[in-house]
C-alpha cells in the first residue's frame, strides 16, 4: 500500500492527469519541507514577548529527482518548461490529494554509476498555500412569487412618484422588473478564508450576490448587466484569474462585465471559515442557476 504519493502538473495538464513522481523511473526522493508556519516580527515587553507582525511562511518543498537515464531528465524539464506547475501531494490513502501551485529549480548532475541513476536536487517554491479539490455547490431557484415592482415612467424606482406604469411584457427586462427571483447554497468545510469562482446562468438581470455568516450578511457584489439565456457570468476571486466575465454556456468568451459592477458594493471578496451561505438575486422574473467553486485552503 502506498503511504504518500507525488505528482505534477503543467499548464497542459487535464483534470486529473499528472506526471508520476513516484514512477520508479523518475522518482522524487527524501521530500521536505511540507509543512505549514507562520513568521513572526516579535517585540519584548517586560519579560515576554509579542507578535508585531505574522506573514505566513512560503512553502518551499525540496528533496532529490532520480532518472533513469538522461532521456527521462531531459522529458522531465520539458515538462516544467510549459510552465502553471502545481505540485500534487497525498500524504497517505485516508487524506485527500493537497495542491501547491509552484516554481521549480533542479539542479544538474551526473550519473551515479554505483546506482544506475542520474540523482538531482530539486527545490518547489509556492506561490500559493496548499490547497484540496474545491468544494463545489450547485443549486437552482424555485419558482418565485408574482410580484409587481412599480417603475417611474424613465426613471428610477422611487417610494412614491406619479407617472407610474406597470408593463406585462416582458420582452423588455432593461427597463421594466417584474419580479425577484433567489438561489442560496450552503458552503461548509472551508478552513481559512478562501477565494472562489461564481458562475450565474442566464436569464439574469443585474445579479446581486450576497455572501451570510451566522445569519448575517458580511459581504455583497453586483454586476448591472443582462445575461441571456445562453451566456453565464463568472466571477472570480482568486488573485491569479480575477475576472469578472461573461462567456456562452459552452465557454466561449464575449466580454469583460468588470465595468459594469455597481462599484459601491465590493464584488470580489473571500468565504470565511466555517459554514456560510451564498445567495444571487435575478432583478428580473427568472429563475436563476448558479454554481460555486471554493478553493479549499489547508
Amino acid at each position: 500500500m502506498k503511504v504518500r504519493q507525488f505528482g505534477l502538473k503543467n499548464a497542459k495538464s487535464t483534470g486529473s492527469e499528472m506526471y508520476d513522481l513516484m514512477d520508479i523511473r523518475h522518482y522524487f526522493n527524501e521530500p521536505n519541507g511540507l509543512g505549514w508556519g507562520i513568521d513572526a516580527t516579535v517585540k519584548r515587553l517586560g519579560q515576554t514577548f509579542v507578535a508585531t507582525e505574522e506573514n505566513t511562511k512560503q512553502p518551499g518543498p525540496k528533496g532529490e529527482m532520480w532518472f533513469a537515464t538522461y532521456e527521462l531528465y531531459e522529458e522531465f524539464l520539458r515538462f516544467c518548461q510549459v510552465g502553471g506547475l502545481v505540485l500534487c501531494y497525498k500524504p497517505s490513502e485516508q487524506i485527500p490529494w493537497r495542491y501547491l501551485d509552484c516554481s521549480i529549480v533542479i539542479e544538474k548532475s551526473e550519473i551515479d554509476h554505483e546506482h544506475g541513476y542520474l540523482n538531482c536536487g530539486v527545490t518547489f517554491t509556492g506561490t500559493s498555500r496548499w490547497y484540496e479539490d474545491p468544494i463545489i455547490s450547485h443549486g437552482e431557484a424555485e419558482e418565485p412569487a408574482e410580484t409587481k415592482r412599480y417603475y417611474p415612467i424613465g426613471g428610477e424606482e422611487t417610494p412614491y412618484a406619479y407617472q407610474y406604469a406597470y408593463h406585462e411584457d416582458i420582452s423588455d427586462p432593461y427597463h421594466y422588473v417584474y419580479g425577484i427571483s433567489d438561489v442560496s447554497l450552503h458552503i461548509s468545510g472551508v478552513v481559512v478564508p478562501s477565494y472562489f469562482e461564481l458562475t450565474i446562468f442566464g436569464p439574469c438581470l443585474n445579479p446581486t450576490y450576497m455572501l451570510f455568516s451566522n445569519g448575517k450578511e458580511i459581504h455583497r457584489g453586483q454586476i448591472n448587466t443582462g445575461i441571456t439565456s445562453n451566456q453565464k457570468l463568472v466571477i472570480n476571486t482568486h488573485p491569479k484569474k480575477m475576472e469578472i466575465s461573461k462567456y456562452t454556456k459552452s465557454g466561449k468568451y464575449v466580454e469583460n462585465a468588470y465595468g459594469q459592477s455597481n462599484f459601491e458594493t465590493e464584488r470580489i471578496f473571500t468565504v470565511p471559515s466555517g459554514d456560510s451561505y451564498m445567495t444571487v438575486i435575478s432583478d428580473s422574473y427568472d429563475q436563476p442557476t448558479i454554481t460555486i467553486e471554493v478553493m479549499k485552503v489547508v
